[in-house]
């Protein structure tokens, strides 16, 4: 059984690693797409994002958004750090 497993496991391996996203392709659009790839921590395999001028806008709005409730908060509270 171990015979049969890892040459198939290889053959997945070598599968995986060699197709290029579609998604890549998404990088030269003229509607303000942008795409990422990011490995993520503890795991080998790529992962590709592909996000808007809309959506990263709408994205920097909500940081901006908590940010500001965080400083609000402080200010209510005296400045102090923590509860």
């Amino acid at each position: 059984m171990k015979r049969l497993l890892m040459p198939l496991l290889i053959l997945l391996l070598a599968a995986c690693a060699s197709q290029q996203p579609a998604a890549t392709q998404a990088a030269t659009d003229d509607k303000g797409t942008i795409c990422e790839r990011q490995t993520p921590t503890g795991s080998l395999m790529p992962t590709t994002r592909c996000t808007t001028a809309a959506e990263r806008e709408e994205a920097r709005r909500s940081v901006n958004n908590v940010s500001e409730n965080v400083r609000n908060q402080r200010a209510a509270q005296g400045g102090k750090a923590g509860s």
